[in-house]
């Protein structure tokens, strides 16, 4: 799994087609961090402190994302979009994240989740 971790914008930017206004939160994939961090566009948020290797830790609350997504009853069709995501506001009916499940931040998490 190709890890997410949340991050702050130091500058407006384009992440994976998305526009990123400067200040805002957002999910980035492990792979990503430290060129973005080389390029002194991102920051690290909250608990997503380097680890001494340099790599990211794991956000915990992108963790526990993923957690209530798996949590969802997949039979239930009140709780996805027509294309087949969970609906935010199912995630949040589960929970406070300590985040703004975005639709953005959802669709990050899931890519990533089908990815695997």
């Amino acid at each position: 799994m190709n890890a997410l971790t949340m991050v702050i914008a130091l500058v407006p930017l384009k992440y994976q087609g998305k526009r990123i206004e400067e200040g805002v939160e957002f999910a980035v994939h492990e792979d990503d961090i430290e060129q973005l961090l080389d390029d002194n566009l991102i920051a690290f948020s909250g608990d997503s402190l380097p680890t001494s290797d340099g790599a990211a830790r794991t956000n915990q609350r992108v963790l526990d994302l993923i957690e209530a997504i798996e949590m969802l009853d997949k039979d239930d069709p009140s709780l996805w979009t027509k294309e087949g995501k969970p609906k935010t506001e199912a995630l949040l009916a589960l929970g406070d994240f300590g985040i703004d499940v975005s639709a953005a931040l959802r669709d990050d998490v899931w890519a990533s989740m089908q990815a695997d």
